[in-house]
């Protein structure tokens, strides 16, 4: 019976020793797994260390044209700014051009019927009466005040004698 429980013992014991070298195989295979995964990661922590340094790299050049888009928006938006101020005084301008415009229209209109009148009197006017002015030697005060007035309109001088003269040219009438 010793025999049979050393027999047994020994197998118990052999079955063990099986069963602890088949753990150690997988404490040494885990080791080695549990190595290799750290390798891994190591390698990965490198590798995300670069991608940081990268990702920050990016990240200041993209803060850099950030700051150079809000600079260019800050720009425009004084442009902007500043064109909408002349646009406003632009139509400002319009408005009272055309303000003017429509009063000189007016103006002209009753100017016209004016203006129509003296050049028909010019149309009327025949050498009999240029000849008549220029024989006075001392014209009535008012003809002779027109006729200033005509001289200043023909960049002449307004003395009695360069008016008879004036008036002596064939082209008188129709520089008039």
């Amino acid at each position: 019976m010793y025999t049979q429980f050393l027999s047994s013992y020994k197998l118990i014991l052999d079955g063990k020793r099986e069963d602890i070298g088949k753990n150690i195989d997988k404490y040494k295979a885990g080791i080695t797994k549990l190595e290799l995964a750290s390798a891994q990661v190591d390698e990965m922590g490198k590798e995300s260390e670069i991608q940081n340094i990268e990702i920050s790299a990016a990240k200041a050049k993209a803060e850099v044209k950030e700051g150079e888009i809000n600079v260019a928006k800050k720009t425009i938006g004084t442009a902007l700014e500043e064109l909408t101020a002349r646009k406003k005084f632009i139509e400002g301008e319009k408005t009272e051009a055309q303000n003017l415009a429509n009063a000189a229209d007016i103006e002209l209109a009753k100017a016209m019927p004016a203006l129509e009148a003296a050049n028909s009197a010019v149309d009327g006017l025949e050498g009999k009466h240029i000849a008549e002015m220029k024989s006075q030697n001392s014209p009535h005060i008012d003809t002779h005040n027109v006729m200033q007035a005509v001289m200043v309109y023909l960049h002449e001088a307004g003395d009695w004698m360069n008016i008879k003269k004036v008036i002596g040219k064939p082209k008188f009438k129709t520089d008039l």
